[in-house]
């Protein structure tokens, strides 16, 4: 079974491998950066857990306040990764629910991401997300 929560301290090490398997090039923050940026007020990573804790997953995302385009907080996900060997076992589905509850729970109106794969694409949109000009959206309902 698979376990989400919000990414800590003892999670850099795991997070630090996965990050570079996702960007393909060592991660450029060190330990230390890693543990600080997890404790940024607007700074979020979701980590999923196997049944032994190992992390096989996570999604990374940021707070905006309030802006012309968007009447409320968004939460813009900046990253989304899950371990190859544990792909199409709905980790990533469960990684977005996780983050669109937190959202909604934590007064944002809108979900919003960009990407160019399309196989990221079809994942999204799938999960009820919908493009438009800026990238890919999904409102966030009260």
């Amino acid at each position: 079974m698979t376990t989400l929560r919000e990414a800590v301290a003892e999670d850099v090490g795991a997070l630090n491998e996965m990050v570079t398997a996702f960007v393909q090039k060592p991660c450029q923050m060190t330990r230390a950066q890693l543990e600080a940026y997890l404790t940024l007020p607007d700074q979020h990573v979701a980590v999923s857990c196997d049944d032994d804790g190992k992390l096989d997953g996570f999604l990374e995302w940021t707070v905006w306040r309030p802006s012309l385009s968007f009447s409320g907080k968004v939460c813009f996900i900046q990253s989304v990764y899950v371990k190859e060997a544990v792909r199409q076992n709905g980790i990533g589905g469960a990684l977005l629910d996780y983050v669109k509850n937190w959202s909604r729970n934590n007064g944002c109106s809108v979900l919003h991401l960009e990407t160019s794969s399309k196989d990221a694409l079809e994942f999204y949109k799938k999960r009820g997300y919908t493009e438009c000009n800026s990238g890919l959206y999904c409102a966030v309902t009260k």
